[in-house]
């Protein structure tokens, strides 16, 4: 009898692999007769899990006079850590790309290769962001900006990057027009 039930609960373990073998093949197919790139997170910190200063910074035009406040929040999507990033502000909007969050770690890209920037976000109302990638180097964008609609619930967004340089890149998210009274929550 422990034999039958060792012999099943191998058996469950071959389906459960073979099934885990499907769902990632799934994942690896070309959008618009472009390959992706297989890789692992090549973004440190983006669970912000730990001191989020470490990985990222608020950036910003001269010109502006907005304050933004970056800091960790425990409001965070279920099964995702215990936190987010959040991201407010005081002070008149200046242009969406006035502002930013970006990553301090650069990771490389190859020209012509296809990236997928998946990330969790939610806002304190319904909003628009923006993110791109940048040469590492000159912080010449690399790629062109993408706009992502963000809702009032954890929403997961799959955006597509294909930079025309082989570089170390950031990634940025783009929001300086975020209204004074919106909460940006990132995961």
């Amino acid at each position: 009898n422990m034999k039958n039930s060792m012999f099943k609960g191998y058996k469950k373990g071959i389906a459960v692999s073979c099934l885990l073998i499907f769902v990632f093949s799934l994942f690896n197919f070309d959008i618009n007769s472009r390959e992706a790139k297989a890789a692992p997170n090549l973004i440190r910190g983006g669970s912000f899990e730990n001191i989020i200063d470490n990985d990222w910074a608020i950036w910003q035009n001269q010109d502006s006079v907005r304050e933004y406040e970056f800091f960790r929040s425990y409001d965070s999507e279920f099964g995702l850590g215990s936190y987010s990033a959040a991201v407010s502000v005081t002070g008149d909007a200046d242009e969406r790309w006035d502002a930013g969050l970006v990553t301090k770690n650069s990771f490389a890209v190859e020209s012509g290769a296809s990236y997928y920037f998946v990330f969790w976000a939610k806002a304190t109302r319904d909003i628009e962001i923006s993110m791109f990638l940048e040469n590492a180097a000159n912080y010449a964008g690399i790629t062109p900006g993408a706009n992502e609609a963000i809702g009032t619930e954890w929403e997961k967004h799959i955006v597509l990057f294909t930079p025309t340089a082989t570089v170390d890149a950031f990634v940025s998210f783009i929001f300086g027009d975020l209204p004074t009274d919106v909460t940006l929550h990132l995961d």
